[in-house]
């Protein structure tokens, strides 16, 4: 009768004890019986290696993929540090030439006693929708008011 002893530890399968009955007739079955328990044990160890070797192959490949991650997300980090560059280059070309809403927020501020959005759209050329969604922006950063409906002045 054979028995054998194994747990699973994580990814590795361990062998720990390999019992083998030899029903005792003699000394021929004891000599044939320590044979096969010779050849079990090295077949039983090359099965061991083999285990082994296969539980390092999946330590390697998942190290492999978990390197891939980090590596891809630090790869998208250093995109996006790329792109802040840019950014801060195309902010400091903004801050020479005026925006949008910095040009509009400056015709508001000039006009004292406040101005509509029909002259802001002659003064600028925008779209009612482009002067009208900077205005609502405007308006929540508390930088302009309205007077009445379509006047507005510097908060």
């Amino acid at each position: 009768m054979l028995s054998a002893h194994a747990f699973d530890a994580g990814s590795a399968l361990y062998i720990y004890e390999v019992n083998v009955r030899i029903p005792d007739h003699g000394r021929q079955l004891k000599k044939e019986g320590i044979e096969v328990m010779k050849k079990m044990k090295i077949d039983l160890q090359l099965v061991v290696k083999g285990i082994k070797a296969i539980n390092n192959q999946l330590d390697k490949a998942i190290k492999a993929v978990e390197g891939s991650a980090v590596q891809g997300l630090s790869k998208k980090k250093d995109v996006s540090g790329k792109s802040a560059k840019k950014e801060n280059t195309a902010g400091k070309k903004a801050a020479d030439s005026a925006t949008a809403f910095d040009m509009v927020i400056q015709i508001i501020s000039r006009s004292k006693q406040g101005i509509d959005t029909s002259k802001i759209k002659e003064k600028t050329g925008f779209d009612d929708k482009k002067i009208a969604n900077i205005i609502y922006k405007a308006k929540n950063r508390n930088l302009i008011r309205s007077i009445s409906k379509g006047i507005y002045v510097k908060a």
